[in-house]
């Protein structure tokens, strides 16, 4: 159930309930009493929670249409989210409970002639022990797609957290440089850069929930976690390419040593930018 109500310009409060089962399609499994290692090892379960979230974006516009509509983002003011998220044990079968928080700020930022950028800064704390599946599973990216939620040379499952701080940076430089060079002005091609940082740590007790073998005796898949420095890439890119194409060039920075790592990537994706 999802209910939103802006109470006036620029706030609005959402309110959602949901129920729902964890089967995984991969091998997994988890001790049923987080601190014994001798009990049962179960690999599904059931979680109910309510999510409330504020927004408060003060002079933010949008395209309507019926009760549809797509944000434009804010012209001077950032973007402010608030989300506070509790999990029931024993409500229509649920197994845990559980309390989050999350906090993100956004910003569209005006250089001038330099061009316009937008920032991004979110992080979230879960308080209690859970597997790994309920706690901030960070988007990997092993596409040569662009999908701009995701970290894009980070591997599916490689980082797992219970408490992060994130930020996003993309820097449109529109026609600052390559209208220089007079065969690039013609094609009206556009020069952009990125910059993608996250942090975060793990609990001893959210490891140590976690079962090396699924209830079939079976070994789980594996996952990762931070250790002392952030994961980062870098990147740049050339968008506007027949008007629709953009082609990122993205470094990984950090975590090179990690199994099976990208350290570069050639990422394609369809943007029109309003």
């Amino acid at each position: 159930m999802n209910f939103e109500r802006q109470f006036f310009k620029g706030y609005s409060q959402k309110v959602v309930f949901r129920n729902w089962s964890f089967n995984p399609t991969f091998s997994y499994g988890y001790y049923s009493d987080p601190g014994d290692p001798t009990s049962a090892i179960r690999d599904t379960y059931r979680s109910s929670e309510v999510m409330i979230e504020s927004r408060y974006a003060r002079d933010e516009s949008f395209l309507q249409n019926d009760n549809d509509r797509l944000s434009l983002g804010t012209v001077k003011w950032p973007i402010i989210t608030f989300r506070y998220t509790h999990g029931f044990s024993d409500v229509f079968g649920s197994d845990f409970d559980y309390d989050k928080i999350r906090a993100g700020i956004s910003k569209r930022i005006r250089f001038g002639p330099l061009g316009v950028a937008y920032a991004d800064l979110s992080g979230e704390y879960v308080f209690d022990t859970l597997p790994y599946p309920l706690l901030a599973l960070h988007l990997g990216n092993q596409t040569p797609i662009l999908a701009s939620q995701t970290f894009n040379l980070m591997n599916y499952g490689e980082f797992v957290s219970d408490r992060y701080v994130s930020f996003r940076y993309r820097h449109y430089f529109e026609g600052l440089l390559l209208n220089r060079i007079p065969l690039l002005k013609k094609l009206n091609w556009r020069l952009l850069g990125t910059a993608n940082l996250i942090y975060g740590g793990l609990r001893q007790s959210n490891i140590d929930i976690n079962a090396p073998v699924n209830p079939d005796g079976e070994p789980t898949l594996g996952y990762g976690y931070f250790t002392d420095k952030p994961y980062v890439e870098l990147g740049y890119g050339v968008e506007n390419i027949f008007r629709f194409l953009r082609v990122d060039f993205i470094h990984r920075v950090s975590y090179l040593d990690n199994p099976d790592v990208r350290k570069f990537g050639i990422l394609f994706s369809v943007f029109f930018q309003l």
